[in-house]
């Protein structure tokens, strides 16, 4: 199946064709400097944990503006991650945020995006799950997004096995002032933010934030409502002591649409409503509240020495209830989709202690830390459904079936139909300690060797309380340590960056706490870790018009998480009837090259582009009619290609257009590389205006998806296509900010 062949061709010519129309117009104000910074001379500190400019950091790195994506019709979590090259994401199940599919590299996770190390400031922002909270990141926030691509656990710890997304905060001005910003748009959003900032005394200033966003959806059961506060103070003790601070509180409630089945072939299912339907038994949603505040001391002892403290605290409540789709009761011939019903209302504390040393002496720049952080975790697990293996039960597991002709549930009248039935109830407590050391030396002007190494330990301990038929009380205990490497050797030429680079990432493995059920599940793990070899090029020419950056890479995933059928369950119903194992390997390589090109000071042009062959060296699944050896196939969800172009253009002192094409490749649908599909291709444009000058107000419009082309983000199973989650359509949005 191919989603997207329809109108490919036409929205490649009209995109290329609008940004040579843009970049063919005459310049009315040569003089004046593109709103993008140049992005090699771009400060970044989460590769190295130093500050360093792009263009010096041996590793694919890119530093996205928050304003910028706005700009670009920013919307919901992960539209960050748009347009960069080597990741791609599919949006699953739930809301917008919920449930994002991620791959960086080829690389995807094997619990949730247990793959990736989200950050918050440089502090961990993942929760006892080991999943980065995306969809809990406070944006309003965030002034800047780094993006590192390759293994970072030599210098951060777990969940550092692709990448990492660092989410920085907010800098406040200098200036005392006040700033309002009002966006509205389709489908009932809004959003109003209000910020007070700037000096309040001498070395001491600050920032208070207020957000708050609604959007009505674009389909039924989709509205969704945000409220962020924050504020953050910077405050200067010494000349060489400085104290910052920050508390956010963050308050989000989103109801949850439905996927769409997908028949055997990958086609979508004609459902009562079409792609803006809601199947399933009412009200999914999600509510998550947040508290979280830290605090980051640094002290200079000398030119060449300095100590940085960190300390933070979160608080989560979360209550998620969702409607999760059943492949075993899909009935297409009767119009039936089968849904699970699920209710799980969670709190969760998370504590995160770091001191590290900066040490530059001669050719020597060290840098050394130790850090330790403490997740605990109240779980319950609550199923809705018609449930019990009986005759007169019809043997079913939570079954919600839907005649998606009409969409109406079939069988909530039905005697065995219980709701929010208590399946788990766990309290987890995970601990992580960790020690690294970093050297970068200078071994001659131009040549600089990076070497690193990383100690980690980490435990996890569950009191589960299991669930009728069961009536057991006990303890359950998972450890493990792991060494993490990394080294890299640079050649700086005048204008570019030449180099080769080794990492090893890695993740725990602990994965969901309901997968400690000891009466359902068998557990047989150990960390997996990736090995990664980057060699790249960066760097600036064309008397700075003309910045790039390549990079080529190979990666090798072992021991990967995975869920399978416990062989040791055969003939033995005393048996947990799933395996949590590990063992898969996984290797990919690839090229990822990004251009920025400044024909004058007026106007910018990017371009992006990636390649990505990733292959399973090793899958065999164990299935109830024997082994299913899968090596060999390419993985879910990873185009081979991805393409982003874009343009702007200062027109006048107070005007300027911008157009950006957007276009991903098929993907395998299936494990067993049965179906392909789920590519798609997108233009969005907009335009700022500020006719009263810098001081004055300032209107942006987005317009994205601009020729509302329907496409489709596809999951499978091994052997079938499983499901469908509809991607936005046309939307406009326009934004008006004002500083006083």
């Amino acid at each position: 199946m191919n989603t997207h062949t329809t109108n490919g061709a036409l929205l490649k010519t009209t995109a290329v064709s609008a940004i040579a129309l843009c970049l063919s117009s005459q310049s009315m104000a040569q003089d004046e400097s593109s709103d993008a910074a140049d992005d090699l001379e771009t400060i970044v500190v989460t590769a190295t944990r130093q500050a360093r400019d792009v263009i010096n950091v041996p590793a694919h790195v890119t530093n996205i503006d928050v304003e910028v994506l706005r700009n670009r019709g920013f919307f919901a979590g992960a539209d960050e991650l748009r347009g960069e090259p080597g990741i791609f994401f599919r949006r699953g199940e739930g809301d917008n945020d919920e449930f994002l599919l991620i791959n960086i590299r080829g690389v995807t996770g094997a619990s949730g995006n247990d793959h990736i190390l989200g950050l918050l400031d440089g502090i961990p922002l993942i929760s006892p799950d080991d999943e980065v909270l995306l969809a809990e990141v406070p944006y309003a926030a965030i002034g800047q997004t780094e993006v590192v691509r390759g293994p970072i656990s030599a210098l951060y710890g777990r969940s550092g096995v692709a990448g990492a997304i660092n989410y920085r905060l907010r800098d406040p001005s200098e200036e005392l002032g006040f700033g309002l910003s009002l966006r509205g748009g389709s489908y009932g959003f809004f959003r109003g933010e209000a910020t007070v900032e700037g000096s309040i005394a001498e070395g001491v200033k600050g920032l208070a934030l207020v957000s708050r966003e609604h959007s009505d959806g674009w389909r039924d059961n989709n509205e969704r409502d945000l409220l962020t506060v924050f504020g953050n103070l910077e405050i200067d003790l010494s000349k060489a002591t400085s104290l910052e601070l920050f508390l956010s509180y963050y308050d989000r409630e989103s109801e949850s649409g439905s996927p769409i089945p997908l028949l055997p072939d990958g086609s979508l299912v004609e459902v009562a409503g079409g792609r803006e339907a809601f199947l399933g038994l009412r009200p999914p949603k999600n509510e998550v509240e947040s508290l979280m505040g830290a605090a980051r001391l640094r002290h200079e002892f000398s030119d060449n020495f300095a100590l940085t403290g960190t300390v933070s605290a979160r608080r989560r409540e979360t209550l998620t209830s969702l409607n999760f789709l059943d492949t075993f009761e899909f009935d297409p011939e009767n119009n039936i989709a089968g849904f699970n019903g699920f209710r799980s209302p969670n709190e969760g504390d998370h504590y995160f202690g770091e001191l590290t040393a900066e040490w530059n002496t001669g050719q020597h720049s060290i840098i050394a830390g130790v850090s330790y952080e403490r997740a605990s975790l109240t779980e319950r697990s609550q199923f809705t459904g018609q449930n019990g293996f009986t005759f007169e039960c019809g043997f079913k597991f939570f079954a919600i079936l839907v005649d998606y002709s009409t969409g109406e549930v079939l069988n909530q009248d039905h005697p065995c139909f219980v709701n929010n039935q208590t399946t788990f109830a766990a309290d987890a407590v995970s601990n992580y300690f960790g020690a690294f050391i970093q050297d970068e030396w200078q071994i001659l002007d131009r040549l600089t060797l990076t070497v690193g190494v990383r100690y980690d330990n980490f435990e996890r301990d569950v009191d589960f309380a299991s669930q009728p038929p069961f009536d057991q009380t006990e303890r359950v205990t998972d450890s493990a340590d792991q060494v993490t490497p990394k080294a890299s050797l640079a050649y700086r030429f005048d204008d570019s960056l030449a180099y080769f680079s080794y990492g090893r990432g890695f993740s725990s493995n602990f994965g969901s706490v309901f997968l400690y059920d000891p009466t359902r599940f068998r557990r047989d793990i150990k960390p997996s870790t990736l090995d990664s070899f980057e060699l790249g090029w960066k760097g600036r020419t064309w008397e700075n018009r003309l910045e790039y950056q390549f990079a080529f890479y190979y990666i090798n995933q072992r021991d990967r998480l995975i869920t399978t059928v416990n062989p040791d369950a055969a003939g033995d119903f005393t048996q947990p009837g799933t395996l949590v194992t590990t063992g898969q390997e996984y290797v990919s390589k690839g090229l990822e090259a990004s251009f920025v090109i400044r024909p004058d000071d007026a106007t910018r042009l990017d371009v992006r582009y990636a390649h990505i062959d990733p292959e399973w060296e090793e899958n065999i699944i164990n299935t109830f009619g024997g082994p299913l050896d899968l090596s060999g196939n390419t993985p879910q969800g990873v185009p081979a290609d991805t393409l982003f172009l874009a343009a702007e253009r200062r027109f006048t002192d107070w005007f300027s257009g911008r157009v950006s094409f957007e276009w991903y490749d098929d993907y395998f649908v299936t494990l067993d590389n049965s179906v392909e599909g789920g590519g798609y291709n997108l233009v969005n444009m907009g335009f700022t205006l500020s006719p009263f000058g810098s001081d004055g107000p300032q209107l942006d419009v987005e317009a994205t998806n601009l020729f509302d082309k329907n496409y489709n983000f596809l999951a499978g199973g091994t052997t079938n296509p499983i499901l469908a989650t509809p991607g936005i359509p046309f939307s406009l949005f326009a934004t008006l900010r004002q500083r006083f």
